[in-house]
């Protein structure tokens, strides 16, 4: 029960500060600094064994530190994301306006006609208005040149059951959870089965950049 977050004890004590506060982002600072602090505190008792005493078998307490630290960091970051985001929504940040290709062509037409000349490294695959799979930069790379006129972009592309999308109406936060979950530059927006925008890394982080930039300028 050490009070240090996301420890079990870190988390009572949010869960306390919580309770007593109502403010769910303060409750989670404090217990994550709480967590910091601890995990400072063992880093200091780990030097001290080690370079005091010369007394090793204590280092264990070392990596429980160094995880300690991250992940109470990382508790830091994810709240403060949070606030960032408030209760913004997919859909505002999609664009509906992104280029396409059939299944049934070959990777040296896509190459030529919308990786090179557009610098996309990320295409929908669509038959229609439904989501078939997604061709990438790495997936392309894969085929030999001497092999673009005879392969298919269905070969190579990652099937849309494997890809990570969200809805219009999802939480952004929903959105950046996915994104922490993949490389990809870029999600699907499935509504109904059908791929109605396309909701791009880059729009996230620039968004988040002035919410920040904006709640800074509100607090002088």
């Amino acid at each position: 029960m050490i009070p240090g977050f996301p420890l079990d004890g870190g988390r009572v004590l949010r869960s306390a500060i919580w309770g007593i506060s109502g403010d769910r982002t303060r409750a989670t600072t404090i217990a994550a600094r709480g967590g910091q602090v601890v995990a400072v505190a063992f880093g200091a008792f780990v030097f001290y064994e080690v370079i005091v005493l010369h007394d090793a078998s204590g280092v264990w307490f070392g990596l429980i530190a160094y995880f300690l630290w991250n992940a109470a960091s990382s508790s830091l970051q994810q709240e403060r994301i949070a606030s960032v985001v408030g209760g913004a929504k997919v859909g505002p940040l999609m664009t509906t306006d992104f280029k396409s290709t059939p299944p049934g062509v070959m990777v040296g037409q896509v190459i030529r006609d919308l990786v090179l000349p557009m610098n996309l490294r990320a295409i929908p695959v669509v038959s229609g208005d439904r989501l078939i799979g997604l061709v990438a930069i790495g997936d392309l790379r894969k085929v030999d040149q001497s092999r673009w006129v005879e392969t298919l972009v269905e070969q190579v592309m990652t099937p849309a059951s494997e890809l990570p999308t969200v809805s219009p109406d999802d939480p952004l936060g929903t959105a950046l959870e996915r994104f922490s979950s993949t490389e990809l530059p870029l999600l699907p927006v499935i509504k109904d089965g059908r791929l109605v925008g396309i909701l791009y890394r880059e729009s996230v982080i620039g968004y988040l950049r002035m919410q920040e930039m904006l709640r800074a300028e509100s607090r002088r």
